[in-house]
């Protein structure tokens, strides 16, 4: 359980990598690499589920791997926090391409007709991402692609 605070982070349910595209010709990494994460704002008022759901399109996150049961003594990450001494094992950046709720509607500001625009079905929301192809292809040569799980 995430104890910091942070206005947008929030832990993820699910992580899918969902698109893996060929290489193009004379190239190693994947054309593309995109994924879906489910992430439950459940916890949130509904002034942040509004604001969570129209400012993601578009935008970028941060996925971040944290184990707690590697975080050092308390007392040293207080007075002298470094990186390890918290259990961040890994971090990748994502672009947001499209977000949804439970039914795979749309969610947020991203409609042409106001009439099709529906109420989000639940509080769990499914991101799009576009993922680095570069740093997934060095991922699967280093053996690490437990990170997308």
């Amino acid at each position: 359980e995430f104890g910091g605070w942070s206005r947008y982070v929030t832990p993820s349910k699910d992580f899918k990598v969902t698109k893996v595209g060929r290489p193009r010709l004379g190239r190693v990494e994947p054309d593309t690499v995109e994924a879906t994460i489910a992430v439950d704002l459940a916890q949130y008022n509904f002034q942040m589920r509004a604001e969570w759901d129209d400012g993601w399109h578009d935008g970028y996150v941060y996925l971040i791997n944290v184990s707690a049961s590697k975080v050092a003594d308390p007392e040293k990450v207080v007075k002298d926090p470094t990186i390890k001494d918290i259990g961040v094992e890994r971090v990748r950046g994502a672009k947001v391409i499209g977000v949804t709720d439970v039914d795979g509607n749309p969610v947020g500001n991203r409609w042409d007709d106001e009439k099709q625009k529906k109420q989000p079905v639940s509080s769990v929301r499914y991101v799009r991402l576009e993922l680095s192809a570069a740093q997934f292809h060095l991922d699967t040569i280093k053996n690490s692609l437990f990170i997308y799980k």
